[in-house]
């Protein structure tokens, strides 16, 4: 028999204001929780949306800044939290926000600097995530952000912007034992419990 579908539901996205439809916007930085030793929280900034004034997908719906909403969600979460990702009723969907698009990346292991700030600037005028494009509150204006050299398909050198909680998740934190393992600073947990060793050819020395 074929395994039955379990709906996605986090509370938390379900309690933000009458509004039904919201969609992960940016993943913040992790803080420690005191309640919860064993896994701390990452900032979700989430941004709001009528479904019927939406007519394209492929880019975020405009928003006032006095709807955005922070949350923080414990990190064993972190693998369904994808920016773009659409939640009815906190309830994750199949919609998302946002355009694919493939890029190569560049050994840049010269170009500079590859660890800012969300609201970092290049110079006294000029940030490197301008604020009229994409609109980071200030309570996350911390947040890590990676620099990546890419080449895009027409062979034009391009510069990724990513949050670190995004590389997290994508390449690391793919369940949420894992994620709670990697974050958690006692590691009191055994790793061939988490981790395929024979596939990953993990080795320990003594």
């Amino acid at each position: 028999m074929p395994k039955s579908i379990v709906l996605t539901k986090i509370k938390r996205l379900s309690e933000q204001t009458k509004i039904d439809h919201w969609t992960v916007k940016f993943l913040g930085d992790l803080e420690r929780d005191p309640t919860v030793e064993t896994e701390a929280k990452v900032n979700i900034l989430l941004q709001p949306f009528e479904r019927n004034t939406v007519d394209s997908f492929s880019n975020f719906p405009d928003c006032e800044n006095s709807q955005y909403r922070i949350i923080k969600l414990g990190l064993g979460q972190l693998p369904i939290l994808n920016i773009g990702s659409v939640w009815y009723k906190g309830r994750l969907t199949a919609t998302q926000f946002g355009s694919r698009a493939n890029y190569r990346i560049k050994n840049s292991a010269d170009s500079g600097r590859h660890f800012l700030t969300a609201w970092e600037k290049i110079d006294r005028y000029r940030y490197y995530i301008p604020p009229n494009h994409f609109k980071i509150p200030k309570s996350l204006a911390d947040a890590e952000i990676v620099k990546i050299d890419g080449v895009d398909q027409d062979g034009e050198t391009v510069e990724l912007y990513v949050p670190a909680m995004v590389l997290n998740r994508t390449y690391i934190c793919r369940t949420s034992n894992l994620t709670k393992w990697l974050f958690d600073g006692t590691m009191i947990h055994d790793m061939s419990s988490l981790v395929d060793l024979d596939e990953s050819k993990y080795f320990q020395t003594a």
